[in-house]
């Protein structure tokens, strides 16, 4: 978790190609410093899954079990990524639901020398509820 945006930042200066980085939203607040960089790359580009917490508790076993998840594993907020982004000068976008989605994953990639970022909101519970569901899926057969 710590340090995931530095290090995208990083490999995409090092590269110059274009660098996606996937990350939840407590990854990129902790690591939101790295946005501070005088050579952040205008190569990367940042997708950040806001469940308002550390969603990653809800399957995994174990936190649902000790009545503390919310408070103490989930790191609960209702932060958004906009100013810090927009405060070092990244280009931000936001979805919501498939249709904002779909357009903002058009406009993020469509310059790719702008570093951007795009938000995308997704409740907590719903996203654990996919999560599991993909998970479950993932060792199936195709037919």
């Amino acid at each position: 978790i710590d340090g995931c945006l530095s290090t995208a930042s990083g490999a995409a200066f090092a590269s110059q190609k274009p660098t996606l980085c996937i990350t939840g939203d407590l990854a990129f607040f902790y690591d939101s410093n790295a946005l501070w960089n005088k050579h952040f790359p205008p190569n990367l580009k940042v997708i950040m899954i806001n469940n308002e917490g550390g969603g990653i508790f809800r399957f995994l076993d174990g936190p649902e079990k000790t009545g503390m998840l919310e408070e103490f594993f989930e790191a609960r907020h209702q932060t958004s990524a906009e100013h810090i982004v927009k405060a070092f000068g990244l280009t931000y976008y936001k979805a919501f639901d498939e249709r904002s989605l779909s357009a903002s994953l058009i406009s993020l990639f469509k310059n790719d020398m702008t570093p951007a970022l795009l938000e995308i909101q997704s409740p907590a519970e719903e996203t654990a509820k996919t999560l599991r569901y993909y998970f479950s899926h993932l060792g199936q057969k195709m037919a």
